[in-house]
């Protein structure tokens, strides 16, 4: 009994999925591509300023803590073991 509520949960849950996830894509697509068609190199400096300030705002919180940076050989070796996890992660949820 405790399954096949569960299975029909899942098939609403997954249906639900579907649903929004198509709605959205047909919603938000074509004014995706107008914006970018219409005004790239403003799409394009909004993108690079994103990740610049990130990159940057993120180097400066690391040189405020001495430890990372006077072992610098410790940040890098986090930083990989940080990309190891969100990648076996991803593996997982996909």
């Amino acid at each position: 009994m405790r399954e096949n509520i569960q299975k029909e949960l899942d098939e609403v849950t997954k249906t639900v999925e579907t649903t929004i996830s198509k709605t959205t894509d047909r919603i938000a697509r074509p004014v995706q591509d107008t914006l970018f068609k219409r005004f790239p190199v403003a799409v394009t400096l909004v993108v690079v300023f994103g990740i610049t300030a990130v990159t940057y705002g993120t180097e400066l919180i690391f040189d405020k803590i001495p430890f990372l940076t006077n072992n610098p050989i410790i940040l890098v070796l986090c930083g990989i073991f940080a990309l190891s996890i969100t990648g076996k992660l991803y593996q997982k949820l996909g």
